[in-house]
């Protein structure tokens, strides 16, 4: 065994660019594997922290002018921990020279101490907006009013979150406080997860398509060292080496590529994962301290030996395959060159120059080789094509959410308005047509949703749709909703589905 392993590592060491080549390849689809489950698992992580720990609000109310009085009366319903009403006003600032969306929250005086990254928000670069606390008298006279216009609710169990929003809201209904639909917070999707989740997929493929073509350069590589090593392998046959002892030789050199390349990927993998962490962290403004992840270094171990010792088979066996007495009268030569179907194709190809035929026919005298050598640069291409079909994918579907809505401007209002105010918009110059929608949080089953109350001839929205059709004038209580919310329901045009 030891002799073996020596013969397996002076092969790697005698071509040490085509090995580091080989071992670089390993070791960028090991970090890309690793880095993407540490990191998923990090962050999934760290978002729970924030979730339990937190000073964050469960379940929210836009209310007007709700007196401070009746702050001690919410905390006091069931399965209320803590209730807080704040004023909030939305307007702009101006610093280095840009006007930039303030989001301006009155909670009570304070003096500046520091800064601090608030994990209820992403940050402002996601959001577009900043926020910035004052005094609450300061926010309510920009607001024209005397009282709170948002309630929070911490709450102890989260099991009955809707039955504790149903009662907040029963009980702002009877002290006659207008307000909005309850907005209750999920731990299992905050802002930002889908596109998040989306990033780790395009990640995840883009890792496996590294190990494939690792496990190809590997194949290309032994297969380049056996065809090399013939002569070596007619004497180690003619010494009295099995095919078995033949086949051990060129595994343990695959097993050395994987387990260097692995090694090496996983160190790579973990200083990506915890740059990588820190970057989405600050994003999110979460406290994203780093774990090592078991499974991620697991996974990085298995794939990048595992797919080097499999690449490594095809070639491994030709090997066992050569006979003594082909090895050590015909080494370079192929003795079947000429007799194939592909071989007399080549042959009868004569309109090229003489160093074209000769490139062209060398590449049907190593047939595995070249194969596996054209399957890496197919995967490369496929690659190179993937990205960019996804990049333009993404551009097509932002312009298609624009040619979706055709709204260049929202005014979210603190107050129920009808139909006949958008005349006052219209009257503005260079105003093409106003629409005044509502909007609200619901339920459907365990599902949370969004519905939006639009006119039936709106001009500023344009819908895309799947099944069925659009609203009518005359319709009582129909909807249209989202292909998402069609396979967690598992509904069909002309179901009932029950909103509450």
């Amino acid at each position: 065994m030891n002799a073996l392993f020596l013969k397996a590592y002076r092969d790697l060491t005698k071509r040490r660019v085509r090995s580091l080549l080989t071992i670089g390849a390993i070791a960028i689809g090991v970090a890309g594997i690793v880095a993407i489950v540490s990191t998923a698992q990090n962050l999934t992580r760290a978002q729970a922290d924030a979730f339990v720990n937190a000073s964050q609000a469960d379940i929210k109310f836009w209310a007007w002018d709700a007196p401070f009085t009746t702050e001690r009366a919410l905390a006091e319903l069931p399965n209320v921990a803590d209730a807080e009403l704040r004023n909030n006003f939305s307007t702009r600032c101006k610093w280095n020279g840009v006007n930039r969306d303030v989001y301006l929250v009155g909670t009570r005086t304070l003096t500046l101490a520091g800064f601090a990254a608030s994990p209820n928000y992403p940050t402002a670069t996601i959001l577009d907006y900043a926020t910035i606390y004052a005094n609450a008298n300061d926010v309510q006279r920009l607001l024209g009013i005397s009282g709170a216009n948002e309630v929070l609710l911490k709450i102890q169990d989260y099991t009955h979150a809707r039955d504790t929003a149903r009662d907040a809201e029963r009980f702002l209904r009877r002290r006659g406080i207008d307000h909005g639909a309850p907005d209750v917070r999920d731990p299992q999707n905050f802002l930002g997860k889908r596109e998040l989740e989306a990033l780790f997929v395009l990640l995840s493929v883009f890792s496996a398509v590294g190990i494939i073509t690792s496990g190809f350069l590997v194949a290309n590589t032994l297969a380049a060292m056996t065809g090399e090593q013939v002569g070596e392998i007619g004497t180690l046959k003619a010494l009295g080496a099995t095919r078995g002892q033949v086949l051990l030789v060129y595994l343990v050199a695959s097993a050395l590529y994987g387990i260097v390349g692995t090694i090496v990927g996983i160190i790579l993998g973990t200083l990506a994962s915890w740059r990588l962490l820190a970057f989405l962290g600050s994003f999110l403004n979460l406290e994203t301290g780093f774990v090592f992840s078991p499974e991620g270094i697991g996974l990085g171990v298995f794939i990048g030996i595992f797919v080097t010792i499999l690449a490594g088979l095809v070639p491994s066996f030709t090997a066992t395959r050569i006979r003594v007495k082909e090895a050590l009268e015909a080494y370079g030569i192929t003795s079947t060159y000429g007799q194939g179907r592909v071989d007399r194709a080549v042959q009868k190809i004569i309109a090229l120059p003489p160093l074209a035929a000769m490139s062209l026919r060398n590449l049907a005298r190593r047939k595995v080789r070249s194969v596996i050598t054209l399957a890496v640069i197919a995967v490369a291409v496929a690659a190179s094509l993937a990205a960019q079909s996804t990049s333009t994918s993404v551009d097509r579907a932002l312009d298609e959410l624009f040619e979706t809505f055709h709204a260049d401007a929202w005014a979210w209002l603190d107050q129920w308005v009808g139909s006949n105010f958008t005349a006052s918009f219209r009257a503005a110059d260079g105003v093409t047509a106003a629409e005044v929608w509502t909007l609200t949080d619901a339920w459907v089953g365990t599902d949370r949703v969004r519905v939006w109350g639009l006119p039936t001839n709106t001009a500023l929205y344009a819908p895309k749709l799947i099944e069925g059709r659009w609203l009518n004038a005359d319709d009582v209580d129909g909807v249209v909703i989202s292909t998402d919310l069609v396979a967690k329901q598992n509904v069909r045009v002309n179901d009932s589905i029950s909103v509450e």
